[in-house]
């Protein structure tokens, strides 16, 4: 959908906004052996906006957003990226 309305000239928009936001543990998926997992949960909303070629808003959707995210190292820096969707897994 968002392809074919940049192919149609159409300019999409996507803004996050958090009331909330967690450093947590997780249990690893398959083996609760292995070591815990670090991640971010992140809630609040989301508002997808749909604009014409010259601005004008033509749609504007706001949902509920509640997710979390596992934290990764970037290779030989020091800072943590969000990498990967730990959603599914359960808080240690």
């Amino acid at each position: 959908m968002i392809s074919q309305d940049v192919a149609a000239g159409k300019i999409i928009q996507k803004t996050y906004s958090f009331d909330r936001v967690q450093l947590q543990l997780f249990l690893p998926k398959f083996s609760t052996q292995a070591r815990r997992l670090i991640g971010v949960s992140l809630h609040g909303t989301t508002t997808l906006i749909t604009r014409d070629a010259s601005g004008h808003v033509l749609s504007q959707q706001t949902q509920a957003y509640a997710k979390s995210w596992g934290l990764g190292g970037t290779n030989g820096g020091t800072n943590e990226v969000i990498a990967t969707d730990y959603t599914d897994l359960t808080p240690a």
